[in-house]
């Protein structure tokens, strides 16, 4: 289900969303949607997901209806989420992320 997301304020930050994830290292993809309904041309949410050592597996900067990216987590353990939008309507806007990591392959 989307949640809201809170555009007063500038710059703004969602915390909320500071999600700890169990990830391998390994591949990981992103997939981003953005209910543009009240959002401005000019709107954007920037998704960012960081390993334990807050270095970038993969971000993505949604200012269409969605956008994928894919990254390689470079460490085991917690790894966060982090939301950030920009000229978001008041009333919020409704979104979607999907992280997926790849299970290892042997081949």
């Amino acid at each position: 289900m989307p949640a809201p997301v809170d555009g007063r304020g500038a710059p703004w930050l969602l915390d909320f969303l500071a999600t700890h994830v169990r990830a391998l290292r390994n591949v990981g993809a992103l997939r981003v949607s953005l209910d543009r309904h009240g959002v401005p041309a000019d709107g954007s949410l920037n998704v960012t997901v960081t390993d334990a050592h807050g270095h970038s597996v993969v971000e993505a900067v949604c200012s269409g209806d969605h956008i994928s990216a894919e990254g390689t987590a470079g460490a085991t353990g917690e790894h966060h989420v982090r939301v950030a939008g920009r000229q978001l309507p008041e009333h919020g806007a409704a979104f979607s992320i999907d992280i997926t990591y790849l299970a290892p392959q042997i081949i």
